[in-house]
This record gives structure tokens, sequence and C-alpha cells, in this order.
């Protein structure tokens, strides 16, 4: 009998052994995970911050070229128009040289040649300007794509962090 009660205590030393085992074991997941969450928590941060460096950085781009492109479209609509009032001066100047009836058969055809001409211009401005808002409305659509990008990362973020808590509840 007294062989038994050895037996048994040195089994019961034997899983208070273990016990102390899976203790320190369970001591050092819990250090493990506290360690992921912090480096996941700033990879996270460092992620988003560079995303929202990048998006910002495209974004200025975009308006800069879009600013750019309406000074460029002013200043050419503006020379488009001094030339052609120029190109109208000097047709009236002509007129008024010649006799008055060919003249005025003359300045009439070349005042409506330059008014096709000036409106074909315009169309061509018109196109390109609805070209610009075409580009414009695709950025805005890519901007709108990238921010349901980082919402739906945003939560599978969240839905990870639920799991890891539940987990370490379990744990």
């Amino acid at each position: 009998m007294r062989l038994e009660v050895l037996d048994a205590k040195k089994r019961f030393e034997q899983r208070i052994e273990e016990f102390k085992k899976q203790l320190d074991d369970y001591r050092k997941s819990n250090d493990i995970i506290d360690e992921l969450k912090k480096a996941h928590a700033r990879e996270l941060a460092t992620h988003i911050q560079e995303h929202n460096r990048k998006f910002n950085e495209l974004l200025k781009a975009k308006l800069d070229s879009e600013d750019a492109l309406k000074a460029q479209f002013e200043a050419e609509k503006a020379a488009l128009i001094k030339e052609w009032e120029r190109k109208l001066k000097e047709a009236v100047a002509q007129a008024i040289e010649k006799t008055r009836k060919e003249e005025q058969d003359r300045a009439r055809a070349e005042m409506e040649k330059v008014r096709a001409t000036h409106e074909s211009q315009i169309e061509i401005l018109e196109m390109k300007v609805k070209r610009l808002e075409g580009d414009l409305a695709e950025a805005m659509k890519r901007i709108k794509e990238k921010d349901q990008n980082i919402a739906e990362k945003e939560v599978t973020i969240s839905q990870r962090d639920t799991r890891i808590k539940e987990l370490e509840k379990e744990i």
C-alpha cells in the first residue's frame, strides 16, 4: 500500500509538472499573440498610410493635370478668338478697298468661311473638353473603387480581429 501511495504521489507530481509546463506554454502563446497583434496593427497602419499617400498623390496629379488642361483650353480658345478677330478685321479692310458690291459678296463669303472654321475649331475644343470630362469621370470611378476596396479590407481586418479575440477567449 505504501508503494501505491508513493506511486500515486509520483504521478500527482508528474501531473503538476505537466500542468506547469502547459501553463508556461499558454503564457508564451499569449505573449506571441500580443506581439502578432501589435505587428499586425503596425503593418496595417503603415499600409493604410502608404495607400492614403499614394491616393492623395494620384488625386493631386489628376487635379493638377485637369487645371493645366483647362488653362491650356482657355489659352487656345483666347488665341483662336484673337486670331479670328484679326482675320475678320483684315477681311473687312480688304472689302473697303475694293468696290462695295464685289467686296460685300467677298466679305460675306470670307466671313462664312471664318465662321465655319471657327465653329469647327470650337467643336474640336468642345470634344476635347468632353473627353477630359470623361477622363475625370473615369478617375473618380477608380477613386470610388479604391475607396470601396479600402472599406472591404477594413471589414476583413475587423472580422479577423474579432476572430483573434474569439480564439483568445477559447485559449
